[in-house]
Formats: structure tokens, C-alpha cells, sequence
């Protein structure tokens, strides 16, 4: 009988996602941003066209950079936290949905913008940082309690489950970051970083991979970048999936649905990202079979 009623249950999903799609309009024009040219973007934008010629067959989606002054589009579809406010200085009447972004704060500050966060679960955070460094139970996570306290708790709290220590390390601005980094060194073995505008930003970026490096205190990124920066590892994407996601939620707005402030974006693919040279100068040994099984490797 659960069988049968979840049968029931995806079919009449499924129906009226067609239905809300078939809601969209005719003829639609949909305007990307971006202010980035790597893999990731090119990526995302193929998963999106592809996605919502699908969903809405005669939408038609073109760069900014293709429209004129004057043009206004149903859509703008953003990749990348700059492009936001890029898309905002141009569409301010326009609905906007932000993809490829880290953290739902910039969402914040536009009334007329939503977007999709890409965040991976707690536990599986803590779960590759337990494969990737096996010997390391203090874990340090440095945060701005202001913006994510709660998710502090949560990782703390999932860690306990399963036998590691989570050092909390609070950082109310950033002027504060070199005596927080004295106490990650005081007490913790490993750096596991979280999207918090505080903490993490152009500005900050480099005392704290400096910081890891020098005292060989490995640090688990927050992207590609990072870990091409210096970081051991981080979780990847699988970009095209993100876009295709994108892509989803565009349809639902072309169709006069209104979408929550921001979305969590979701992956069922272990992708992840590994310094092989971090590694090397921290004296650390990463497995064959997390080197072979890794997305990218920087040697």
C-alpha cells in the first residue's frame, strides 16, 4: 500500500510541474549575466538552455550583452554573486534569479531577487572531511555568529554523532580574524571553511590560506578556486546539474509562481577537489583511491 500511494504521489508531482510549466509563456525572453568565462559558467549555462527549452519551448535566452538599453526581458538569470549586482544596476524592475552562488545573503538586500545556494549538507561535510583527514578530530570553524550561529549548532551537534569535536571560532568582523586564527591554532587541527561573508571574502582570503600553510593546519575550501589557491580539498559540483536546477525554478517564474527568497541546491554526486601539492608540504597522505576517484587534481 506505500508502494502504491508514493506511485500516486511522484505522478501527481509530475502532473502539476507539467501543468505549472504549461502556465509559461508563448514567447519569452530570458537574459543571462555573467561576469566570469571558466568550465563552471559554461557549464551551468548549457544545463540551463537545454533544461528550459524543454520547460518552455520558445523562451529564448540571451546574454546581456546581446540586448539593447532599453530591452526588458521576462527573466534575468544570473551566475556568480557579481553578476547579481551587475543583473541589478540594469533590471531593477525585473525579476532576477541568482545560480552559482555560495551564500543567500546578497539575496537579501533585492526585493526583486531569489536565487539558488549551493550548499552541501552538513553531514556530508564532515563525512568527506573524515575520509580526506581520518586522524583529525578538532575540527575549527570559524564564523560570524551573526550569520551563522545556527548553522554552527547543527554542525557541532552532527559531529558528536560521529566522534569528532567541531571548535567553534567566532569572528564578529574581520579585524578580528588574526586572533581568531591564534586560537584555531591553540586548539584545533584542521580549518573547515563556510560560506559567511565575514570570514571568507576577497579581503580575507589570503591571511587565512597563508595561515594554513604556514602552520600546516590543512584547510577544507569552499570551491575550485580555493583549493587551486591552496586549500586541500573541497566539494565539488557537477555544474550542468546546478544549471539544469537553474533552469527549473526559471520556469516556475515564467509561469507566475513565486519562489521562496532562496533555495538550497541540491547534489547526489560525490565530486570533490583535491591539492595533491598542500598535501605533499603538509606531510599529509591522501589514499590512491581518493586521488583517483577526485574530479580535479592540482599536482
Amino acid at each position: 500500500m506505500t508502494h502504491i500511494n508514493s506511485s500516486i504521489s511522484v505522478l501527481l508531482l509530475r502532473a502539476v510541474l507539467c501543468f505549472s510549466y504549461s502556465l509559461a509563456p508563448q514567447a519569452a525572453t530570458v537574459v543571462t549575466v555573467t561576469t566570469q568565462n571558466n568550465n563552471a559558467v559554461n557549464q551551468a549555462l548549457k544545463g540551463i538552455r537545454n533544461k528550459l527549452a524543454q520547460f518552455v519551448p520558445n523562451t529564448s535566452v540571451v546574454s546581456i550583452d546581446d540586448t539593447s538599453a532599453n530591452q526588458l526581458p521576462e527573466l534575468v538569470l544570473t551566475l556568480g554573486s557579481n553578476a547579481v549586482k551587475v543583473a541589478r544596476e540594469r533590471f531593477s524592475n525585473v525579476p532576477i534569479l541568482a545560480c552559482l552562488i555560495l551564500d543567500g545573503e546578497i539575496l537579501n538586500a533585492y526585493a526583486n531577487v531569489s536565487g539558488i545556494v549551493m550548499r552541501h549538507s552538513i553531514e556530508k561535510q564532515l563525512l568527506w572531511h573524515q575520509r580526506v583527514l581520518p586522524n583529525v578530530k578538532n575540527i575549527g570553524i570559524l564564523y560570524s555568529p551573526q550569520n551563522s550561529q545556527q548553522q554552527l549548532d547543527f554542525f557541532a551537534k552532527a559531529a558528536e554523532h560521529i566522534g569528532l569535536n567541531i571548535v567553534k571560532v567566532p569572528v564578529n568582523t574581520a579585524l578580528e580574524l588574526p586572533s581568531a586564527l591564534k586560537a584555531i591554532k591553540r586548539n584545533a587541527e584542521s580549518i573547515l571553511a563556510i560560506p559567511d561573508p565575514i570570514v571568507y571574502s576577497g579581503k580575507t582570503a589570503k591571511g587565512v590560506l597563508l595561515f594554513s600553510f604556514r602552520n600546516k593546519i590543512p584547510l577544507a575550501g569552499l570551491s575550485r578556486a580555493w583549493v587551486k589557491a591552496g586549500a586541500l580539498y573541497a566539494l565539488d559540483w557537477d555544474y550542468q546539474q546546478l544549471g539544469e536546477q537553474c533552469a527549473a525554478e526559471a520556469a516556475k517564474l515564467l509561469a507566475g509562481q513565486k519562489m521562496e527568497k532562496f533555495k538550497t541546491a541540491t547534489s547526489e554526486m560525490n565530486r570533490y577537489i583535491i591539492n595533491l601539492r598542500t598535501a605533499k608540504s603538509m606531510k599529509l597522505t591522501i589514499g590512491q583511491s581518493l586521488i583517483e576517484g577526485a574530479s580535479y587534481v592540482f599536482e
